[in-house]
Parts: C-alpha cells; sequence; structure tokens
C-alpha cells in the first residue's frame, strides 16, 4: 500500500502544474494579471502573418514600412507571485535562465487605426521544467472593452480580411494570411539569440525574454522591483 505521505506530495504536485492555456481570455488578460512590458531586441524576426496585401496591393516581408506603419507589436512577461527567474551557467559558460512554473510572455498585436484594433494576443506559458505550451487568441468583436479572446484551433494559413479606419478620411482594406500555429515553436528555438537554452524544438520557451537582451528587459525588471519590492531573479 503506498504511503499516505507519498499520496499527498503527488497530489500537491499534480494541482501545483500550470494548466495549459485555456480556450477563452478575458479581453483585459494581460491586465488584470499584472503583466509587464519589455522590449524585443532590435532586428528581431516578427512572423506577424504570412501574406498581406494591403488595398489590393502585396505586400513583401514583415520588413516593408506598410508593416510598421500599420501594425504594433508590444512584447510583455509574467512570472507567478513568489516566484524568481534562476540564473545559471551551462557547460560552456553561457547564462541560462530557469524561468518558473507558470511564467508567461506575450505578443499583443494590434492594428493601428483610429480603434487599436487587436489582431491577435500570443501567450506561451511553461507548464512543466521542459514544456511550454503555446497559444494565439483572436477577439470575437472589434470592440475590444466587450470582447473574449478565443483560442485559435486553425490548420495551416487561413484568411483573414479587415477594413481600418486609419483616419478621419483614410481606411484600408487588409487581406493576409494568418501564420500556422505549428510554426510557433520552430521560430523561437530558430530566432531566439538564446536558443541553446532549448535542447530540442519541442522544449522551445521565450524568444526575447532571454538572456542576451539585458538592454530590453532593463525596464521590466526595474518596474518589476518596483512593484514588489525585490529582483525578480536569483542565482544558483
Amino acid at each position: 500500500m503506498k504511503s499516505p505521505f507519498l499520496i499527498t506530495v503527488r497530489l500537491f504536485a499534480i494541482l501545483a502544474t500550470p494548466a495549459l492555456l485555456p480556450e477563452q481570455l478575458p479581453a483585459q488578460y494581460l491586465s488584470h494579471q499584472g503583466f509587464i512590458s519589455f522590449q524585443e531586441p532590435e532586428g528581431g524576426f516578427k512572423p506577424l502573418f504570412a501574406s498581406l496585401s494591403v488595398d489590393g496591393v502585396p505586400v513583401r516581408g514583415t520588413g516593408a514600412p506598410q508593416v510598421s506603419q500599420l501594425f504594433s507589436d508590444t512584447t510583455f512577461a509574467n512570472i507567478p507571485n513568489g516566484t524568481t527567474i534562476q540564473k545559471m551557467k551551462d557547460s560552456s559558460g553561457r547564462e541560462i535562465w530557469n524561468y518558473p512554473l507558470g511564467a508567461e510572455v506575450a505578443h499583443k498585436i494590434e492594428f493601428k487605426d483610429l480603434s487599436h484594433t487587436l489582431f491577435e494576443l500570443r501567450i506561451l506559458r511553461k507548464i512543466t521544467e521542459t514544456q511550454w505550451d503555446f497559444a494565439s487568441y483572436s477577439p470575437n468583436t472589434t470592440r475590444l472593452q466587450e470582447a473574449t479572446l478565443s483560442r485559435n484551433h486553425y490548420m495551416g494559413n487561413i484568411p483573414f480580411t479587415i477594413t481600418l479606419q486609419i483616419s478621419d478620411h483614410i481606411s484600408s482594406r487588409l487581406d493576409l494570411r494568418r501564420i500556422s500555429l505549428t510554426s510557433c515553436k520552430n521560430c523561437h528555438f530558430s530566432n531566439s539569440q538564446a536558443s541553446y537554452q532549448y535542447p530540442t524544438v519541442s522544449e522551445a520557451g521565450p524568444c526575447g525574454f532571454t538572456p542576451g537582451n539585458e538592454n530590453g528587459i532593463r525596464s521590466w525588471i526595474d518596474t518589476y522591483q518596483a512593484k514588489f519590492g525585490h529582483s525578480p531573479f536569483s542565482n544558483l
């Protein structure tokens, strides 16, 4: 017969393990949970869409001028209260961050129209010591205050069309295809400047919220310390 103590410990471990990201989120999830913004590394690859046409004219790549004129991509991070990100070194002397269970990193992608319409909220959550859950959410209405965000489960690069009111006198029609949901982990594994943290693609985690981006994360650290009174990092 198994010891009641062992049963209790295992049950506690199961209950303490962060759940997968849910099927729906409130539109104000980031602010409600206390996420803090940070800056991604300069020149980082940002796959906002698979393809895009503006008023019938194809846009070539996410680096095209029209993209920065039409989209904003703000990044955020959050760690559970009472936890820290543990800094350590690997066998080659490179810094590794051991994120706490339940840590989350988010991309909030909005259109630069008069209403700041939300396009997608992309989130990853650490659910085990080696696994992150990746999810993309879309609003069910353009009125963000009333919106519920639903987790996307589409296959491939599905089409999406929207007409944006850029100013009082200018509107634009955008025809785009969303990125493939299966590409997220591959992208993070291939493009993170600290991809050495992840032994395999299936273990990929944050892309910009990593060692090597201390300048971009400095404001996140300062805001965290002012809010909680201690550093979000600890050393092993």
